[in-house]
């Protein structure tokens, strides 16, 4: 599940290589259908005017993973899903794993990076584990609060001691 630069940035790629050579079937659904930000973006490129406008929506982009995981569980017989998402993916690793999330199944357990566009209610009953990687300024203070009531935290520990978790 990528981030707004799309399946075709290198980046996007090589990082779905490198799951493939560990043995893991690796998808890289293309959500965007061309309208992925260019790299390296243009000098009049507007973020916010991206997102308001051009960027996809849930009611194309849930449907467009709803069929994927559809077919990777009736089609192939994958048992065990996961997901991973980078900024813009995040919000659909978080969507698919809450109960209720996909009507086919959803993932069993998920990774996201610097999610971004993420709710509370999409957060709210999760089902599975979850990883977040949020690093300082890039995932923005309001949506971690949102995050902390419903899902476990852990508090920090010196190194080589026990990690106590808080539900």
């Amino acid at each position: 599940m990528t981030d707004v630069l799309g399946m075709d940035f290198p980046n996007t790629q090589l990082i779905a290589d490198q799951f493939a050579q560990n043995g893991y079937l690796t998808v890289i659904p293309d959500v965007f259908n061309g309208s992925e930000v260019p790299f390296p973006p243009p000098e009049s490129f507007d973020l916010q005017e991206y997102v308001e406008t051009v960027m996809p929506k849930t009611d194309t982009v849930d449907p467009m993973f709803e069929t994927v995981i559809k077919y990777l569980r009736d089609e192939l017989g994958i048992k065990r899903l996961g997901g991973v998402g980078y900024c813009f993916g995040g919000k659909y690793v978080c969507r698919f794993l809450k109960e209720g999330g996909l009507r086919n199944g959803g993932i069993d357990a998920g990774f996201t990076a610097h999610p971004s566009f993420v709710d509370a209610e999409e957060v709210r009953d999760i089902r599975g584990p979850l990883s977040i990687a949020a690093a300082g300024m890039t995932f923005n203070c309001n949506i971690r609060v949102s995050f902390l009531p419903f899902i476990p935290f852990i508090k920090p520990t010196p190194k080589n001691q026990t990690v106590e978790t808080k539900t």
